[in-house]
Formats: C-alpha cells, structure tokens, sequence
C-alpha cells in the first residue's frame, strides 16, 4: 500500500489533516482530519509498513492491546482507501 501523492498530510495546531490537491471522488471535497494514532498509522504507511508491523508500532506507543490496535489499523486503512489517500 501506497500514500496516494495528490494528498498533502500537514499539522495544523493539534490536529492533523489530509487535503487533496484536487478533487479525488465525487463524494470526497474537503480534509480528512487524523487524531495522533492516524498520523503514527499515516507515518507508518509512508515508510512502507505492513499492516502488522503498523499494528506493533501502535501497540509500542500506546497503551493498546495487538488486536486493537491491528482493528484500528485495518479501519482507517479503509477508511483512507475509501477517500483514494492511499492505494493498494
């Protein structure tokens, strides 16, 4: 999986944002906004990580058991393939 490069991922105050460069999908026309576990995912899938290893990272930062964190991971994995931020 890939981050698609027409979204541009930036830290606005606490918040951090996905935009896309131009209009993606019809039902997709503004940003798409990541607490700090989707921007480690966003990291994650930018330095090439499986799903697995993504799941681990967050399980390492964060008070989470595997399973949980391997469930929040594969739902905002789709999530984010559902907005074309990211391709197979």
């Amino acid at each position: 999986m890939k981050i698609n490069p027409d979204f541009i991922a930036r830290q606005v105050g606490t918040e951090f944002v996905l935009v896309p460069m131009m209009r993606l999908t019809a039902d997709f026309e503004g940003v798409f906004t990541l607490n700090s576990v989707g921007a480690v995912i966003w990291s994650a899938i930018g330095e090439g990580l499986e799903v697995e290893q993504i799941a681990s990272r967050i399980v390492q930062e964060y008070d989470v058991d595997h399973a949980t964190a391997l469930a929040d991971v594969n739902e905002l994995i789709g999530q984010l393939q559902s907005i074309n931020a990211i391709t197979d």
